[in-house]
């Protein structure tokens, strides 16, 4: 008798969809739901494709959807809903025009779940950190400590550039800046579109806390946060708050305040406004090591 067991062949088991043709018109495309929290649309895309609809081409091609109490979430294809929707109100005319599309559709899936089909299916090289970030803030406590009504921070944090706020992506490279550099080293991180949100998911309260006591720091040494405010970007923020949380133990000297502003407009600083990058970031660290402990005899910052 064969006694040798039997090999079970190896499965891959996926989410189940069905393949759908659909026709727009203008009553059709309310069946289209916007979720919420969605990536940022770009006008200059959604204009794009406006532009093919005028000519009369069709460049809606496949829309994936989540259905979902009767409605189509849409997952992937705003763009083109935005577009289209532009294109019947644009003239009388084009309201009796009809598109015909394919619609990718799953059915009943969670919030995470659609999630992770965005992240699975719909990602495309032009998705952005930012859109990756949008997707994701609802599920990330740090994110709802840095925009909670009652324990308010002291300036505004964005996902997406806005006038007057602070990028949420620059913080999160300044907490793994400091969470990857050992001693006085310092060691710029710039994480990877798919290490943004496990990293911001395994931030803590403490983290919060470090964060807004510096950023109330910052905004006295170095004025409001805002775009018009160079150190406000992350070529200048990164390094300031890394020797801010390397030095912090020494907050209560009289002279703390006043050596960081020592570093304030200096040319061979400002030099470097417009380069990216670790190396000059630490060049930029540097420089403003050696201020801060020019003339200092105790107490050197690291």
């Amino acid at each position: 008798m064969n006694m040798t067991p039997s090999i079970t062949t190896p499965t891959t088991r996926k989410r189940e969809y069905t393949i759908e043709n659909f026709t727009i018109d203008p009553v059709t495309i309310d069946q289209f739901e916007i979720i919420p929290n969605r990536r940022q649309v770009s006008e200059l895309q959604v204009a794009k494709i406006h532009g093919v609809l005028i000519a009369g081409k069709n460049p809606i091609g496949v829309l994936i959807v989540n259905k979902r109490g009767g409605q189509y979430r849409l997952i992937d294809g705003n763009h083109r809903i935005e577009a289209i929707k532009r294109f019947y109100s644009y003239r009388e005319i084009f309201k009796d025009t009809k598109i015909e599309c394919i619609l990718k559709v799953y059915e009943n899936l969670t919030d995470e779940e659609e999630r992770e089909v965005y992240s699975d299916e719909a990602t495309r090289r032009n998705e952005s950190y930012e859109d990756r970030l949008n997707i994701y803030k609802d599920t990330i406590m740090f994110w709802k400590l840095l925009n909670d009504p009652v324990n308010t921070f002291p300036c505004k944090v964005s996902i997406y550039q806005a006038k007057d706020v602070l990028r949420f992506r620059a913080i999160l490279y300044a907490l793994s800046t400091i969470k990857n550099s050992t001693g006085s080293g310092y060691h710029p991180t710039y994480l990877r579109k798919e290490e943004l949100i496990p990293f911001a998911k395994s931030l803590t309260y403490d983290d919060f806390v470090l964060l807004k006591e510096f950023v109330s720091f910052f905004q006295e040494t170095f004025g409001k946060i805002g775009k018009e405010n160079a150190y406000t970007s992350a070529q200048y923020f990164i390094p300031i708050f890394d020797i801010y949380t390397k030095n912090r133990q020494h907050c209560n000297d009289a002279t703390f305040k006043e050596r960081f502003q020592r570093f304030i407009g200096r040319a061979d600083i400002m030099n470097y406004s417009n380069s990216i990058g670790r190396e000059s970031q630490s060049k930029i660290r540097a420089l403003m090591i050696g201020y801060a402990n020019h003339r200092v005899s105790k107490n050197l910052f690291v």
